[in-house]
């Protein structure tokens, strides 16, 4: 043993053994520090961290995004003009809008007619069959396509 101590020689690259790292042990015991987080990282985990939520007496979790979009929304029907406001400049909320307005191609009659294909009842009262079935309503819907 004093040997092996005795024919370790100290140098360049070959620090004395007594201040050598210990087995097991390593020289940045804590490691690297984390990275700070970015402002959208610390918005994004603070919208999304989840809540309890009573509704109808029952306990739910849930988003705080959806939580805040649920109580925006509630002032918003409510009549708020401020929350109206807001509710209107979410992006989301202008594409639904627009798919709102698109004229709908259902007219009372294609409603009707699909209506009664449904039910199986033609306005002459008989029994329509399968294949008949299916091409008035593949008609309904070619009528909603043009």
């Amino acid at each position: 043993m004093d040997d092996e101590k005795s024919s370790y020689k100290v140098g360049y690259r070959k620090p004395p053994q007594r201040t050598q790292f210990q087995k097991g042990h390593s020289g940045n015991p804590k490691g690297r520090p984390r990275r700070s987080k970015s402002v959208s990282t610390l918005v994004r985990e603070a919208l999304f961290e989840l809540v309890e939520v009573r509704e109808n007496g029952r306990r739910r979790k849930t988003s705080k995004l959806s939580v805040a979009l649920t109580q925006l929304s509630n002032r918003a029907a409510g009549g708020d003009l401020r929350a109206i406001e807001q509710v209107l400049k979410i992006p989301g909320v202008q594409k639904e809008l627009a798919e709102l307005r698109k004229p709908s191609r259902l007219t009372p009659e294609v409603l009707e007619k699909a209506r009664l294909l449904v039910r199986g009842s033609l306005e002459d009262g008989h029994q329509p069959d399968l294949w008949e079935s299916l091409r008035d309503l593949q008609a309904v819907r070619d009528s909603l396509n043009d």
